[in-house]
């Protein structure tokens, strides 16, 4: 995978009123990488892609896309995006095609091209009917077109999988990666669909109260963990720590990560010290994250 940076937001602040919707927000993403971006209701995702997009004033901080910094040249820099938001406006009399068409005219599409993404959104058997006969699922899939055909640089989506059935999700999926893989471009795509965020992204950043709070590398990190929980925590995290090995805690509970060796290990030091094992829990990392951020 390309390290280089194409999108970094460093010390992003905005308020609203007297509250302080996101606090001094830090990310830096890599060329064709695919960012999930996950969070409870409020947490300020929907705010974070406003404020890139420009359609909220940030108090302080810097953006900047594929080396262009927002302060210093806005419409360059917006340039490297494409935004696709959770509602879209079309021409409601036209086709889908000719909707398209309308978009592949402003970035140079070719006819075969606009074919190939009506094919990968599945809406071929309706390219001629008019869009106001859409349902909202299908209208969602036309949206997803729009941002297939447009082929920025960086492409920021929010909440797409809405609407959708998943047929259409799985079609979604395959021309991210596909887009991806042959053109270099970047994704970050907010949804509350963690399954197909887990299947589709190389990461996950999980914001909470307008800052970021973790992440998992879906590269690296399979995403399980296993939970143990003893008779005794306190000791059991006192022997893990005299041992050395890895492992982080959560409230009295073991976490491990989806290593049976290390598990195996962390289990023979306990038992070994008549310690006992209540109970041993696999978990999604992912969902247990979530369901953290929920709890707080």
């Amino acid at each position: 995978m390309n390290t280089e940076s194409v999108l970094k937001i460093e010390n992003l602040k905005l308020t609203r009123g007297k509250k302080e919707i996101i606090h001094n927000m830090s990310l830096s993403i890599e060329k064709a990488q695919i960012i999930g971006l996950v969070g409870p209701n409020g947490a300020g995702k929907s705010t974070l892609i406003k404020t890139m997009a420009g359609l909220l004033k940030k108090d302080n901080g810097k953006m900047s896309a594929c080396g262009v910094d927002y302060d210093s040249d806005k419409i360059e820099y917006l340039k490297k995006f494409q935004f696709c938001f959770d509602k879209a406006d079309f021409y409601n009399e036209l086709s889908c095609k000719e909707n398209l068409m309308q978009v592949g005219r402003i970035f140079g599409c070719s006819t075969k091209e606009i074919g190939e993404v009506i094919e990968n959104v599945g809406l071929g058997d309706r390219v001629n009917d008019a869009v106001s006969s859409f349902s909202f699922g299908m209208r969602q899939r036309l949206n997803i077109a729009q941002i297939l055909l447009r082929r920025a640089d960086i492409n920021v989506m929010d909440e797409p999988f809405n609407g959708v059935d998943p047929e259409g999700v799985v079609q979604f999926r395959e021309s991210i990666k596909k887009i991806r893989d042959e053109l270099d471009c970047t994704f970050l795509i907010s949804s509350h669909l963690l399954s197909e965020l887990r299947t589709l992204c190389d990461k996950i950043i999980f914001i909470c109260k307008g800052d970021i709070v973790d992440s998992v590398d879906l590269e690296s990190d399979e995403g399980d963990v296993y939970i143990l929980n003893t008779d005794d925590s306190f000791r059991s995290f006192s022997l893990l720590d005299n041992a050395h090995v890895d492992y982080s805690r959560q409230k009295d509970s073991i976490l491990v990560n989806n290593d049976d060796c290390n598990l195996n290990t962390i289990l023979k030091i306990l038992i070994e010290n008549d310690v006992v094992i209540k109970n041993i829990e696999r978990c999604n990392k992912i969902e247990r994250i979530y369901m953290e951020l929920i709890g707080d």
